[in-house]
Formats: structure tokens, sequence, C-alpha cells
């Protein structure tokens, strides 16, 4: 029976790892696909065009992060749902998203004040419709989400990637210029909302929000909504800073270096989020500890995000003057130091579900606040020397605010830290070597005349065939744990024993 029907049971939740995998395999056959109609598109389109239609949808994240306000998280929590109070959460989405479109034509006025881009105006009422269609997508999702149907997830977010292709390579090609950027965001909601409505048959119909059970919606919005304006604040803050100084050409050169070394964070992330959070609200529903969960979950995504993003770093030469062309030459530096320092992020970022999970919502609060002074320090800084000034300064930011909001996170989920910090250096060795290897081999391929494009293809196996020995000889036993996971038919992990007793971190 769909959720949407009646009562719904807790669902037990899969492998993780499983969960990973179907997510990521689908990510990885959609994200093929958009890259190169990405490239196409770039080569298309001026720089000028992704810095006016950048700096607009900055700062929109900032009122659609209100406009979701946390409603998925707290349905995919809530122990026994039914049709009433999904229409009841349903109608409250719709109502939240007619308050943010009104708040967003406000603000989109003082834009084109504070801004001198008379565009700002038109942009802003073409992404309207994504709040609406954000609404209508809510409460599907968080049924998909808590009833763990991962391959229903990964259909729809397949079908959305396609969508969105079609849209923008047609946009291009018939000449629409930054309009094909500008109505993006409501493309992808608009397809997102009809897929998951297909997929979870419809949505009761929306409801005046009354009961006492929708209210504690209200409150955990509530309660989420600051941590959440920090963080979308805290990762746009670089564009607003810098869409008051820059050119629109040299904000669009900053905007796509955001971009690439972005992509693999934002589309790993988004399989992170989607299958570990009912995972751990799951634990947290069931009061189980989330230490041991936590903790590996922490050096999988470090033993990833190291030797992609360094990696990408590496070979960020041959990406910009391969790929996109000379016109993006101004893309180059800030890329190679953006991508340096993502993977702290991203680690940083994988401790979020088990904090929301277990209503660590005051520390994620500090965290963002945190990190969102030293990121916004950094590009006053940094802002004065152009694009590449920018990404020096976010880099610096990022590098003081999210290891500080990391220790702070592990301490207070009572992870043992110090292990941590010994596995996260054995992984950043092995990334160092592999990206260095890997861009002394692209120089030298460049040198023998080798075209950019095989140069790249030449260094992407280069840097796995160099990554995956050295970790099975620094940290051996998680790579052979990962592999296990993931291994079709596996069985789950035994229970590992206590942790030692945490020792100080130097």
């Amino acid at each position: 029976m769909s959720s949407a029907d009646g009562v719904t049971p807790d669902a037990a939740p899969p492998s993780v790892a499983r969960s990973i995998g179907w997510l990521s395999l689908a990510k990885l056959v959609a994200q093929i696909a958009s890259w190169a109609a990405t490239l196409l598109v770039m080569r298309i389109l001026d720089p000028r065009d992704y810095g006016i239609v950048g700096l607009a949808a900055a700062i929109f994240t900032l009122v659609f992060s209100f406009a979701e306000f946390g409603l998925s998280k707290a349905i995919t929590q809530e122990k026994r749902i039914d049709s009433k109070l999904l229409g009841e959460a349903s109608g409250l989405g719709l109502l939240i998203a007619a308050v943010a479109a009104v708040v967003w034509i406000a603000i989109a006025e003082g834009l084109v004040v504070v801004y001198e881009q008379p565009l700002l105006r038109p942009i802003a009422l073409v992404q309207i419709a994504a709040l609406l269609f954000g609404a209508l997508t809510v409460v599907p999702t968080s049924l998909v989400e808590r009833e763990f149907r991962f391959k229903a997830m990964a259909i729809c977010e397949v079908g959305v990637t396609l969508i969105a292709i079609t849209v923008s390579l047609t946009g291009a090609l018939l000449g629409w210029g930054l309009w094909v950027l500008a109505i993006g965001h409501s493309v992808n909601t608009g397809a997102r909302a009809i897929l998951y409505n297909i997929a979870t048959r419809g949505q009761p119909r929306p409801r005046w929000p009354r009961s006492q059970r929708v209210r504690r919606f209200l409150e955990f919005g509530f309660s989420v909504a600051p941590s959440r304006l920090m963080y979308n604040l805290e990762n746009s803050i670089d564009v607003v800073i810098g869409g008051r100084f820059l050119s629109p050409a040299g904000l669009g050169f900053y905007n796509v270096a955001v971009y690439w070394s972005h992509v693999p964070l934002g589309k790993m992330m988004v399989v992170l989020n989607q299958a570990l959070y009912p995972f751990f609200a799951a634990k947290a529903r069931g009061e189980q500890t989330m230490v041991r969960e936590t903790e590996n979950l922490v050096r999988m995504v470090a033993m990833l995000a190291l030797p992609v993003f360094w990696g990408l770093s590496a070979v960020a030469e041959s990406l910009v003057f391969g790929l996109l062309g000379e016109k993006w030459a101004g893309v180059l530096l800030p890329l190679h130091v953006l991508c340096l320092v993502i993977p702290l992020r991203m680690v940083l970022e994988s401790v979020t579900n088990p904090l929301q999970a277990a209503r660590g919502l005051r520390v994620m609060l500090k965290n963002h606040v945190g990190s969102l002074a030293t990121v916004a320090t950094g590009c006053l800084i940094g802002v004065g020397y152009g694009a590449t000034g920018l990404a020096l300064g976010v880099a610096g930011g990022i590098m003081v605010g999210n290891l500080l909001a990391l220790n702070r996170s592990l301490r207070w989920l009572g992870c043992n830290r110090w292990s941590l910090l010994v596995s996260m250096w054995r992984l950043a060795l092995a990334a160092a070597l592999m990206a260095v290897t890997v861009y002394a081999g692209g120089q030298w391929l460049d040198a023998i005349g080798v075209p950019r494009v095989l140069t790249l293809f030449c260094q992407i196996p280069l840097g796995g065939l160099i990554y995956i020995p050295l970790v099975l000889l620094l940290e051996r036993p998680l790579a052979m744990q990962v592999i296990g996971a993931l291994r079709p038919g596996a069985a789950p992990a035994p229970a590992a024993p206590p942790a030692p007793a945490e020792e100080p971190v130097p």
C-alpha cells in the first residue's frame, strides 16, 4: 500500500552501501550525458551570461531553501503518517512557496538597484515557477525516501537530468542566450515534481494545515531554517560579494570555476543525502547509536572526495583548454584553487545527516555561522584581486571555518577524532601523490604535442592506477570494507568492537 493511502509502517533500512550504489549508478549514467551537454552549452554562451544568471541564482537559492522549510526532512522523520497529514503538509508547502514568491519579487527589485543589472528583474520572474514546482515535490520525495525506494529515486533523477539536457541543448542551439541558464532551475524542479508524483501515484489533495501534527512540521522547519539559511548564505556569499566588485565576465569565470569544482560535490552529496538521511533518521527513531556509522561514513567520503577533487585540480588545464576553449582561460587558476579545499567541505557535509537526524541543530547553526564569517572575510580580502583572488579568499575561509566546524561536529557526536584524523592524513597522502603524478604526466604529454583532449583521457585512468594501490597500501581495511559492502549479495558487516577512548587532537 502506498504511503499516501494510509498509515505507513517504518521500513527497515537497507544496506547503506547498496543504497548509495543504486543512486550512484543512476547519477553516473545521467552525469556523463549532462557533462557533454554542459560543455556544448558553454562553448556557445559567453562568460558574461554565466555572470549575470549566476548572480541571480546565488541569491534565489536563499529564498528557495526557505520555501522548502525542512518539510521533506520532517516527513521522513515522522513515525506514522496518513493521507490527511500528507495533504496538510502539501498545503503548508504551497502556502510557504506563495509567500516566498512575493518576497523574491521584492528582493529582485533591490538587486536591480544594487548591482545595476536590469536583466535581473525578468530572470527573477522566470525563477518563481521553481518555487511552486518545489512545493509540489516535497511530499512525493519524502515518501520515496522514507520507504527506501532507491531504485525509483534513481529512475526519477535520471529522468530529470535527461529532460534538463534536452531543454538546455535545444535553447542553446536556437540562440536563447542566457535564458537557457535562467530557466534551468524551473525546468529541473518541474521535471522532478512530475516524475516523483508519478512514482508515488500522485499525492493527497492539499488541505489547509490545521492539525497539531502538522504544527510539529512547522516547529521543525523553524528549528532548521536558521541553519539552512546560514548554509546557503555560506555557499552564496562569494557570488554576492563578487557580483558587486567583479565585471559580469569576471564573475562568469569564477562561477564556471565554482561549477566545475562543485559538480562532483553536488552530485555526490545529493546521493549521500538521499540515501543516508532516511538511514540515520531510522537509527534515530530506534534510538540506536550512530557513532560507528558516522565514523565509517567520514572515512568513505574522504576516500572518495580527495582523489576526485585533487585529481580534478591536476587535470584542470587539459579540461579548460581541451574541452571549454581558449575563451574560458580565466577559469583555470580559480578551478585549481577551489578543487584543493572542496574535499574538506564534503567531509563536513557528510556529518550533516547524522547531526540533523540526532537533532544536533544548535551545533549545525554554530558551524554555518562560523564558516560564513570566515568565508565572507576571505572574499572581502581577495575580491580586489579578481576571480583568482576571490577563489583564494574562499579557499582560506573554507580551510579555517570548516576545520573548526568538523572538529565541533565530531566531538558532539562522540566520534573518535584522533582515529579519523590519522585515516584522513593517509588518504590525503595517497591523493596528493596521485595528483602530482597526474599533473606531471599531463605536462609531459603536452610538451610532446599530444592534443589536450587526448591528454585528459590519459590522465584520468592514470590517476586511478596510482590511487587504488596507494589506498590498499595505506588504508587497506577501509578499502576492503568498501569493496566488500559494494559486492552484490554481500552480507551486512558485523558490528565493530567498541572504539577506544578518544585521544586529544593535537
